[in-house]
């Protein structure tokens, strides 16, 4: 949005000030050009691997749970920090960041079209536009939830009503990752390599891969139990544990691996949880946008990703010259087909790749097979995983961006048309729009220039939280 300066953009962060937590961070070849396209380039400065358009080996996939494990099957990689106070310095000097605001629920007037944000210290702001990026326990998808359910009890939709209500707190995927970051340096003998790996064995999936340069090797060891998949998660979401409680169960695994959790002094545990598919992503003039609308599990690197796709489509959208404050509804209207669909299905994908990569999947070999069986399914299923994986770099963002463009052009009228039907923003009016507009994401194009001629108008970008739990 740094483009745009006739846009306000207003952020209200929750904590005291922005402060990174996490340890590395994916970034695939579809959402690198997303970034380079808004002139983000430089962050290319911090990732442990050049960026290149030739094909490179990003992540090794081995069978480690014995002591001669083997490879079966081949992200930019950040860390977190770095990247996130590479956006920081990016930021628009039209955007002002208040310290502090823990948001309690907002209100959409209607006759104005404003809508009325209350925080938990008491004071309130206005916006002509609230956009949720709170991550996983986002309040705006709270009220935006209940409003919905609210809605459907008064019209006798109990069911649809009970179905918005669940909706609104994280499912818990039964699947805890324990986090840590090893230097380099206190790996005798280790060969930083450029590429990520990741070592499986039944109900485990550990991936290493070296950030900050190849100072640091990031280490995440989850550890899945299906059974418990859609139950509550009884102890803190996060928490420093000792490493004793996950070592203890790898202590057999191939000794190249073992070498490097034993190296581990601070383990942080995370239970992984995500959010139940959403009917919409929008409603009146509120979006929910990356964690808050679509919370996935880590199993194809782009829950990350994903936001930045998000809020590439939507700036571009709210940027474009026919985006006011009254044709906001057709704006979130088009953000919602447009991404609504695809994150849901790298959600599914990753849910998949999960199952896959844990062996806990239905069609997984039993644990008795002969090894020479057990290689060959391997090796397909790898396969299985790479097809399930292409769309993050054989396929690009423009097209999508591209799409929202058209969409919006044959929506909105210029200063010299006129709506062709019904209202803008009406269900009606977005079906006869768009009924002539193919909605693919996969054909390859270029992100287009917008120049920018329209009246002032207040975006105000909600961020609750610098980072959520995923």
């Amino acid at each position: 949005m740094s483009r745009y300066p006739d846009v306000e953009i207003e952020v209200f962060e929750a904590t005291s000030e922005f402060s990174p937590i996490g340890a590395g961070i994916g970034i695939w070849p579809r959402v690198w050009k997303a970034l380079v396209a808004i002139g983000l380039e430089d962050l290319a400065t911090y990732a442990s691997t050049p960026p290149s358009d030739e094909p490179t080996c990003t992540l090794e996939l081995r069978k480690s749970d014995e002591a001669n494990g083997y490879a079966f099957c081949s992200l930019l990689f950040f860390h977190r920090a770095d990247f996130h106070s590479a956006l920081v310095k990016h930021l628009s000097p039209s955007c002002r960041i208040q310290y502090a605001k823990k948001l309690r629920s907002y209100t959409t007037r209607l006759e104005s079209g404003e809508t009325e944000i209350t925080f938990e210290d008491g004071s309130t702001s206005k916006c002509d536009l609230l956009v949720g990026a709170d991550g996983i326990k986002s309040a705006v998808r709270r009220t935006f939830l209940q409003d919905q359910a609210q809605t459907a009890s008064l019209e006798g939709r109990m069911a649809d009503a009970d179905d918005l209500l669940a909706a609104i707190h994280p499912v818990w995927t039964g699947t805890v990752a324990y986090r840590s970051l090893v230097p380099v340096s206190k790996l005798q003998n280790y060969v930083v390599h450029d590429y990520g790996t990741q070592y499986l064995g039944k109900g485990w999936t550990i991936i290493t891969y070296p950030i900050a340069k190849g100072t640091l090797v990031n280490v995440v060891a989850s550890h899945t139990n299906d059974g418990l998949a859609g139950t509550r998660f009884e102890e803190p979401w996060i928490e420093d544990v000792d490493k004793t409680e996950f070592l203890d169960s790898l202590s057999q695994w191939e000794p190249s691996f073992v070498k490097i959790i034993q190296s581990i002094d601070k383990v942080t545990r995370w239970a992984t949880h995500t959010v139940k598919p959403l009917g919409s992503f929008v409603s009146d003039r509120v979006a929910l946008l990356g964690d808050a609308a679509h919370a996935m599990a880590s199993h194809q690197g782009s829950g990350a990703g994903q936001a930045i796709e998000d809020s590439c489509v939507l700036a571009e959208l709210l940027g474009h010259r026919l985006a006011e404050r009254e044709t906001l509804p057709d704006v979130l209207r088009i953000y919602d087909t447009l991404r609504r669909p695809f994150a849901m299905d790298i959600a599914h994908r990753s849910y998949e790749n999960g199952r896959y990569l844990s062996m806990t999947h239905p069609d997984f070999l039993p644990d008795d097979c002969d090894v020479d069986t057990q290689k060959r399914f391997l090796h397909e299923l790898g396969e299985v995983i790479l097809d399930k994986w292409q769309w993050a770099w054989t396929t690009s963002l423009d097209d999508m961006v591209k799409e929202g463009v058209a969409m919006l052009e044959a929506v909105v009228p210029d200063s010299r048309g006129s709506f062709p039907i019904e209202k803008p923003g009406s269900k009606e009016h977005l079906q006869a729009a768009f009924s002539d507009l193919p909605v693919s994401t996969a054909r390859p194009g270029t992100m287009p220039t917008l120049n920018i001629d329209k009246g002032s108008q207040q975006v105000l970008t909600l961020a609750a939280e610098s980072y959520s739990p995923q």
